[in-house]
This record gives C-alpha cells, sequence and structure tokens, in this order.
C-alpha cells in the first residue's frame, strides 16, 4: 500500500496551500469556483472604494466551516507554473493537474487561508479598522512571518492603536531581522520573555532544550549560552554571569529574557514603545 504523504506550498502571498494526504475536509457549501468568484467580487468592491462591501464578501468565505476545497485524483506534490494567474480558475487547476502527474494519490487545493484574508486585511486597513487589521496582520504573519505587507499594516495599525491609546489586550511584536517572531512573547516587569527555541533559530544558532534538567541552550559564533528555569545565573562560555530576568518555563517550553540572549550575540534590541514593538537587528 502506497505511503500517503502530508505537504504544504505556498503559491502566493498568505499562503494558498496545497495539500496531499488521506485527511478529508470538513463539509462546506461553497464549492472552490463559488468561492474564487465571490473573491473576485470583493476585490472588484475594494477597487471601487466599497471597503464594507468587499471586507463582507471575504469574511463569508472565510466563514465557511474549514477551507474551500476542490479534488481531484493522482497529481504529485507539485506547485503550478509561477505565470499561472491563481485567481484564473481554470488555468490555476489546469496548471496544477500539469504539474502533478498521477501517483494515485488526492490533492485539495485551499484558497481560503491566502485570498480571502488578503482582501479582508486590506479592506479593514482601508476602513481605519486598526484593532480589527493588527489582529488579522498577525495572524498571517503566525503562517507566513515574512508576509512584508502584513508587516507594514501591522506596523501603522499598531502605531494608530497607540496613538489613540487603544492598544487593549495586543501582545508586544517582535522582528528578527526580516522576520516576525511567532513564538510566544510575554512582558515581564517591562522585559520581554520569548520562546527560547525559537529565538536561537532565528538568532542562526542552535538551541537545544535539555527537558530533564530544564536548561536550554543556545551555541552561535564561538559563543555558548546556558540558561535555566528559574535562574538568575547563567552560563557564557563557562563562566557564571547574572541576567536581569529568570527564565520561565512555560508549556514544555523556555521563555527567554530576549535582549540578553540577542544582545549575547551580538544583535543590537530597539524598543519602540507606544507600537510596542521590539526590532532584533
Amino acid at each position: 500500500m502506497r505511503k500517503r504523504t502530508v505537504c504544504k506550498i505556498a503559491v502566493a502571498a498568505w499562503s494558498t496551500v496545497l495539500l496531499i494526504g488521506t485527511s478529508t475536509p470538513a463539509r462546506t457549501e461553497m464549492t472552490l469556483e463559488e468561492a474564487r468568484a465571490i473573491l473576485r467580487s470583493a476585490y472588484d468592491a475594494y477597487k471601487q472604494g466599497n471597503y464594507a462591501r468587499a471586507a463582507d464578501l471575504a469574511r463569508s468565505v472565510l466563514a465557511q466551516r474549514g477551507n474551500v476545497y476542490v479534488r481531484w485524483p493522482g497529481p504529485d506534490a507539485k506547485h503550478p507554473a509561477p505565470d499561472v494567474d491563481i485567481y484564473d480558475d481554470r488555468a490555476f487547476i489546469r496548471a496544477q493537474m500539469i504539474a502533478a502527474q498521477a501517483t494515485g494519490q488526492e490533492v485539495l487545493i485551499s484558497v481560503r487561508g491566502a485570498s480571502a484574508r488578503g482582501v479582508l486585511l486590506k479592506a479593514l486597513y482601508k476602513m481605519q479598522d486598526w484593532e480589527g487589521t493588527a489582529r488579522l496582520a498577525e495572524e498571517i504573519l503566525k503562517e507566513v512571518p515574512d508576509a512584508s505587507v502584513a508587516w507594514s499594516m501591522l506596523k501603522i495599525a499598531r502605531a494608530k492603536m497607540a496613538q489613540a491609546g487603544e492598544m487593549g489586550a495586543l501582545s508586544p511584536a517582535v522582528m528578527v531581522g526580516q522576520t516576525y517572531f511567532t513564538g510566544e512573547v510575554r512582558n515581564i516587569n517591562n522585559r520581554l520573555l520569548v520562546t527560547g527555541t525559537h529565538l536561537g533559530r532565528l538568532l542562526g544558532a542552535e538551541a537545544t532544550w535539555n527537558a530533564k534538567q530544564r536548561q536550554l541552550e543556545v551555541a552561535c559564533k564561538g559563543q555558548r549560552l546556558l540558561l535555566s528555569s528559574g535562574a538568575t545565573i547563567a552560563t557564557l562560555n563557562g563562566e557564571r554571569i547574572t541576567i536581569p530576568v529568570a527564565p520561565i518555563l512555560t508549556g514544555g517550553q523556555l521563555l527567554v529574557p530576549l535582549r540578553f540572549v540577542a544582545e549575547t550575540f551580538g544583535r543590537q534590541v530597539v524598543w519602540e514603545g507606544p507600537p510596542r514593538i521590539a526590532w532584533v537587528r
């Protein structure tokens, strides 16, 4: 029996996805063709300046139970030709089928994550719904950390919310280089703690978690940092040093002080207060 696999391939901004496997999607009342027709109408409304209408149409696709799929037997896990217009239904599906020849598997294409969220984000931004823009942009960035449009809109939305004193429950945001930090971020006594293993990878380091000893080792460019849960004493290249705040263990992940770890490995951290964004450069 052929082994089934699962693969996700982004073919447009905000994660239009190709899935291969045996799982069956949730039932929807909307076909792929219907969803794409609604999204074309949403884009038309957006271009005409009817942003509320565009947002409503996009939400109608997002409201489906699960994603909106089309299914056919036999393709391999390859993306469509790069010059194909993904909003041209027939050309898009034809390119998928040509690029993915019969292997006895099944393929599902989803348009929910990409197109609907994309037009909704733009519409919310134009309507100056800053909280809605910020929350949707963060949702997109958690899946596609280098989505530049979503990041630009998030920065502006946060700045507008800060000016109005409406930051609400939004957590601080962290940007490491050109990548949005998708791990956990906590503000403890005005110091940011973040998921250590995730931060280590973004810094280009090797981050190894020892669950038994509750210690995280981060190694990069000849530097070796050892951090322990609940301890304000760390070890850097074998020498004991005091750190500003103790790492905390939550959900099997060690949260470590962002500035201390980043600066240990030669990075600069700039805090932008009103929108609550930390930049690691």
